[in-house]
């Protein structure tokens, strides 16, 4: 079965992707209005956390339309 793989790689980055903005988070709570850097990276970061969510929905919604689609058929 490769969809338990493609959804275990999709929670990897959704993970990384979270510690990340939590770090950021935490960072800009003492330099958000003096570091502009971390500003845009966080941006960019937000950015791709809300495409790897929809990712992740997507996969698991393929994952069980194989799964479950040979039972109705």
């Amino acid at each position: 079965m490769v969809c338990p793989r493609e959804l275990y790689y999709s929670l990897t980055l959704l993970s990384t992707m979270l510690a990340f903005v939590s770090v950021t988070l935490i960072i800009s709570r003492y330099v958000w209005t003096s570091n502009t850097k971390l500003i845009i990276a966080f941006s960019f970061m937000s950015i791709a956390l809300f495409f790897q969510i929809v990712n992740l929905i997507c996969e698991t919604f393929k994952c069980l339309r194989i799964q479950i689609a040979p039972i109705f058929v």
